[in-house]
């Protein structure tokens, strides 16, 4: 009876151990949530839910309530889930996840009144606590107490890890990693068990050619899989030619460097702590279990290393395995410092836990920096989004469409219940360049015809109608040219006329017939900043391919425009809006002027134009490229609509000075009647 008395203390405190770690990476994974009390209602929906920090988050969501609503994801369509919301009017084929009837299971079965959003919002977190318990596990099993509890640390406070799964992120990562720990620890304890059975050298040399065997099949399988082939697109971006490759605008598919890799996997110190584990494991460690761990963690965290150097958001899937590694070499160096000196004695256990756990603890204070980056995050949409979604969802049918950037089609697909025309898996398709050309054009005809296309689920029929007669920048300046006229019938004309066959032609006349569903345009504010991603697309030239990113606009700064029309602005700029060329782009209860470009010297390539915009009470002035300037996205921004025939301003949605500016627009397919404001005088804002 003494023996299991004096075990029953340790075990307790390791269970403390164990318990105090989880609880920290549960602390540092709800820490980016705890927002500042003054803004965290703008980044809520207005009944209270919270907003996630990605965008896959919502199409989970979104799925997880048919599911809990339904007892199914999408519609049938030919035997297959098809999802109508995403890639609308079209739809796509639906991604299941385990996590989206996990999320809805958990709703049903919570105890209260937690939304499904709130559910959702904070599954990452329990799931990341469970990856720590499963490192332990594992951990302890390969070196001891000290190697699990070193490793378990490292696991819950690595940046890397905790950017994927605090609470917000509720996408695939943290169940993917649970699936991976739970894998690795049931396959090393078969792999182990096996080893032990067979005695001979000539069984055990089998068992090891099956397990590479194994290894290899299980390999050409997921190279073959539809996981497979989006792992290998995503780490070589591209994209069939002619239209431009939309994945290298998306951070988290960019290739990195060795030292990026590096870096974002925790530094040299970590990857050498590895190194040492591994090596430790393989020749000093007990047999079987110190080369079976080596052999497993090896296996476990070379391949996500080296796709995550093609395509960073594929890293985090090898940092439980870094953590198990370097928490073996923690716990090897800790045992040969008491061995050196001497020291322990009966306590000696404990003394090397402790030794490990603080090594540990020096390690993890190298990434506070980062830690602190990811608590000051926001999440992807604010509450002006979600209002906008809303008054979408009070005041259109069930089968109407959102256009929008794709970053925010998610959002406001889950948001508003109606279909989006891109969303966040949209950087794959020839569709982002028709919406960015829609933006970047200055004819409306122009624009409203190829939005039109987009909501009828034509452009890929636009663009074949004409590609077989001539080669891309031929065919592209045809359709331009075609889409011009207001008259399908003319449109058609023009194609004849230009050397394209009669059934292309009345092919596009169709396409130009048809009504779309009940459409909103939403721009936002965060497009000023990302004129890169989208005028880069709408500007792309066929006969000579522009792979560098197109001008940007720069970040507004504030103005004052006194009585006499003297305007002066942050930054030293000033102007006379009387003398000094400034045009009215002022429509009713909004103040708008643009000036010439000699006003402004970049000092970059070309010139740019002042654009002035009434922000609420305040002035602004944000600096354009000429081309820009009467754009459809800045006459729609900037000047709120001024003179536009098929776009009706409903709502500007903005709550300052936290969330960003939202202006909702209907799409008139058919032009009316508008009048303009007779303004022939500057005058400044009330």
């Amino acid at each position: 009876m003494s023996r299991p008395s004096r075990r029953l203390p340790a075990r307790a405190a390791v269970l403390a151990a164990v318990a105090a770690v989880a609880a920290l990476g549960v602390w540092i994974r709800i820490a980016p949530a705890r927002l500042p009390a003054d803004i965290a209602a703008s980044y809520r929906t207005a009944a209270g839910e919270p907003l996630f920090y990605t965008p896959d988050a919502f199409y989970h969501l979104r799925l997880a309530r048919e599911i809990a609503e339904t007892g199914r994801r999408g519609e049938r369509v030919d035997g297959r889930a098809w999802d109508y919301r995403s890639f609308a009017p079209s739809g796509r084929p639906v991604h299941p996840s385990l996590l989206q009837p996990l999320e809805a299971w958990l709703w049903k079965l919570w105890p209260g009144e937690a939304s499904l959003a709130a559910v959702a919002f904070h599954l990452p977190v329990a799931l990341s606590a469970l990856s720590v318990l499963l490192a332990f596990w594992i951990g302890r099993r390969l070196a001891g107490v000290a190697a699990g509890l070193a490793a378990a640390l490292l696991t819950a406070v690595h940046p890397e890890l905790a950017s994927h799964t605090h609470a917000g992120m509720a996408d695939n990562a943290a169940l993917h990693l649970v699936g991976l720990s739970l894998a690795a620890a049931l396959g090393w304890a078969l792999a182990r068990r096996l080893w032990r059975r067979t005695a001979t050298p000539h069984r055990r040399a089998l068992l090891a050619s099956a397990a590479l065997a194994f290894g290899v099949a299980i390999a050409a399988l997921f190279a073959l899989s539809p996981a497979g082939r989006r792992l290998v697109h995503y780490a070589e971006p591209g994209w069939p030619e002619p239209f431009p490759a939309g994945a290298l605008q998306v951070q988290e598919l960019a290739a990195l460097g060795p030292g990026e890799t590096v870096d974002r996997l925790g530094g040299w110190t970590v990857l050498a702590l590895a190194a040492a584990g591994l090596l430790w494991l393989a020749w000093r460690a007990p047999r079987p279990a110190g080369p079976l761990g080596a052999l497993l963690l090896a296996a476990w965290a070379l391949p996500p290393i080296a796709a995550g150097s093609q395509a960073m958001r594929f890293l985090v899937y090898a940092v439980p395995a870094l953590a198990l590694a370097a928490g073996c070499a923690l716990a090897a160096f800790a045992g040969a410092v008491l061995g050196w000196g001497r020291w322990g004695g009966r306590h000696g256990t404990a003394v090397r836990t402790a030794l490990a756990v603080l090594a540990a603890f020096a390690l993890a204070a190298l990434w506070i920096p980062r830690l602190e980056g990811i608590a000051a995050r926001r999440p992807a949409a604010d509450l002006a989004l979600a209002e906008a979604a809303a008054a979408i969802r009070a005041e259109s049918p069930a089968d109407a469409l959102v256009y929008s950037w794709w970053d925010h089609g998610h959002a406001l697909a889950a948001l508003s219940g109606r279909g989006v025309v891109l969303d966040g898996a949209s950087f794959q398709t020839p569709r982002l360049y028709w919406l960015a050309l829609a933006l970047t054009v200055h004819d409306e005809t122009l624009a409203t015809n190829v939005l039109r296309v987009i909501g009828c689920g034509g452009e890929d029929a636009l663009w074949a109608a004409v590609a077989y007669d001539a080669p891309p920048e031929i065919a592209i300046d045809w359709l331009r040219r075609a889409l011009r006229h207001a008259d399908p019938d003319a449109a058609a004309d023009y194609l004849l006329l230009a050397g394209a066959d009669g059934e292309a032609a009345r092919e596009i006349r169709d396409l130009l017939a048809c009504r779309p569903p009940p459409s909103w345009l939403m721009v936002t504010g965060d497009l000023t900043a990302k004129t890169t991603s989208w005028s880069w697309f709408g500007t792309w030239r066929f006969d000579r391919p522009n792979r560098r990113p197109a001008p940007r606009m720069t970040a507004p700064v504030r103005c004052s425009l006194t009585p006499e029309g003297a305007l002066e602005c942050a930054g030293g700029f000033t102007a006379d809006l009387a003398s000094d060329g400034f045009e009215d782009r002022s429509t009713p209860g909004h103040f708008a002027a643009t000036g010439p470009p000699s006003l402004v010297n970049s000092g970059e390539r070309g010139e740019l134009a002042p654009v002035l915009h009434q922000h609420g009470d305040e002035l602004l002035l944000t600096r354009v490229r000429p081309w820009l300037v009467d754009s459809l996205f800045s006459r729609l921004y900037f000047f709120h609509g001024r003179g536009l025939e098929h776009f009706r301003l409903e709502e500007v949605f903005h709550h300052p000075p936290h969330t960003g500016r939202v202006l909702l627009y209907r799409i008139v397919w058919d032009s009316f009647e508008r009048s303009e404001p007779a303004s022939e005088q500057l005058t400044p804002p009330d």
